[in-house]
């Protein structure tokens, strides 16, 4: 059975909950603060469980979790080349295995959690049955777009929020434990995917677009659409023109259509399916974001979160493990 049955299997998702009230952050160690983080512990005050996971702690919860039945995980995560890596999975599993909300050190809460859109009685005209929660992090209308992000469309991963067991983080977690096991040499330390190759070695380049390309946004977005591609017969509203959109961009890709409000839509879900929203489209139980939520300005009055940019995962980037 394959690794995303099984999780789905020993940690099976119930979509009648709402999404848990816990806020999960990462750090060297556990009392680290700043004010981006005060700020997220005093939601604490209104119903929510915080927790800053370390170094320790963090391994902690995933042996707990993992290591009986999924030897393989655990594996893959002591076998990540680089620091950065196994902290962009952890942030993944924490979500998985907790549900709620994980977010950088370096994001600023401009709202309070519960005026989050995701904890509205209704979203987008219908019953609130939202679960899980993607926010788009950039794009590019550009020619080159590969020069400048891993994904023509991005979704950001410094901010998370979704119900424990959903299928999505099932699959992302599973997408980046099967590339490790069929698409790293550890000998080499090289990820090969398709004709590239990613050294993750002391002094090579191409280890920070292997990073994005294994756990990082494009990671993290390839897994978005793999899940949506893989719903069937489900509700999706977009209220946004995409028709009008697609026709404004300035270099669409001429091999690709747009699928939304086609007959075919469920058999491609990409980027050109939210490019250049202004409003948060929903699928089935993914609500998408538009830019302007997860990264926006404070003074917009759609921005919930602010990203600092404060460069604390480079410190971990660079990290070498082994």
């Amino acid at each position: 059975m394959p690794l995303y049955e099984r999780l789905l299997t020993v940690f099976p998702y119930d979509k009648e909950p709402t999404i848990e009230r816990n806020i999960m952050q990462t750090a060297k160690v556990a009392d680290f603060t700043n004010r981006e983080v005060d700020i997220w512990r005093s939601n604490a005050e209104i119903g929510f469980n915080y927790t800053m996971y370390d170094d320790e702690t963090a391994l902690e919860l995933l042996l707990r979790e993992f290591a009986l039945v999924f030897p393989e995980i655990i594996e893959a995560y002591n076998s990540f080349p680089r620091v950065i890596l196994r902290v962009d999975f952890f942030r993944y599993a924490s979500v998985f295995l907790r549900g709620g909300v994980y977010s950088d050190t370096d994001t600023l809460l401009v709202k309070p959690i519960d005026d989050w859109i995701s904890y509205n009685e209704t979203v987008l005209g219908v019953p609130n049955n939202v679960r899980a929660v993607v926010g788009i992090e950039s794009e590019c209308d550009c020619q080159d777009w590969q020069n400048v992000y891993s994904r023509r469309v991005q979704f950001c991963q410094w901010t998370l929020q979704a119900s424990k067991h959903h299928p999505l983080y099932a699959r992302l977690l599973a997408n980046i434990v099967e590339m490790m096991t069929t698409n790293y040499d550890a000998d080499n330390r090289t990820l090969t995917i398709g004709e590239k190759k990613y050294e993750f070695s002391a002094g090579q380049q191409s280890y920070y677009d292997g990073i994005m390309q294994l756990t990082g946004p494009g990671a993290y977005t390839t897994a978005v659409f793999d899940y949506l591609n893989s719903l069937q017969d489900v509700t999706q509203i977009n209220p946004n023109d995409q028709d009008a959109i697609f026709a404004s961009l300035r270099h669409p890709d001429p091999d690709v259509k747009l699928h939304s409000n086609r007959e075919d839509q469920w058999k491609k879900f990409g980027w050109e399916n939210v490019t250049k929203i202004q409003e948060p489209v929903l699928v089935d139980d993914v609500l998408i974001l538009p830019e302007k939520y997860f990264n926006g300005k404070k003074e917009d009055a759609s921005c919930l979160i602010e990203h600092g940019f404060h460069g604390s995962w480079k410190s971990s980037l660079s990290g070498v493990t082994g």
